[in-house]
């Protein structure tokens, strides 16, 4: 059975709402990266369960054009020795907040602090 189109089509709608964080008045107030150690140790203060996680997860942290942090969000949970990664889902987010920046990390759960070929790819 076919359907016709009418001008009156509905469409799907996406709406988001950006609600800063309470702990933060202004923009200025907003955690500024300019170190990776200062990253890590937001990604620890925001998502504490990163550490001795048995399963991989990933974050993305999203920037102002000042390195301002406007995001910093677990948007994947894997196995013990990966998790799948749609960049669809970052690239939407990121956009939806005007981000200029994306930082893109992950844990490894064995502990080692090489990147993988996978990592790496």
């Amino acid at each position: 059975m076919k359907q016709e189109k009418s001008a009156n089509s509905k469409f799907c709608e996406l709406e988001l709402k950006y609600k800063p964080h309470p702990r933060y008045k202004s923009v200025t107030d907003l955690p500024k990266i300019t170190k990776s150690y200062e990253a890590v140790n937001l990604i620890i203060e925001e998502i504490p369960e990163i550490i001795g996680s048995a399963q991989e997860m990933f974050i993305v942290v999203l920037l102002n054009r000042s390195n301002r942090v406007l995001v910093v969000q677990k948007l994947f949970v894997g196995g013990i020795s990966a998790t799948i990664v749609d960049l669809k889902l970052i690239l939407k987010i990121a956009l939806s907040f005007g981000a200029s920046g994306i930082m893109l990390c992950h844990n490894h759960p064995s502990g080692e602090l090489k990147p993988s070929q996978h990592d790496i790819k």
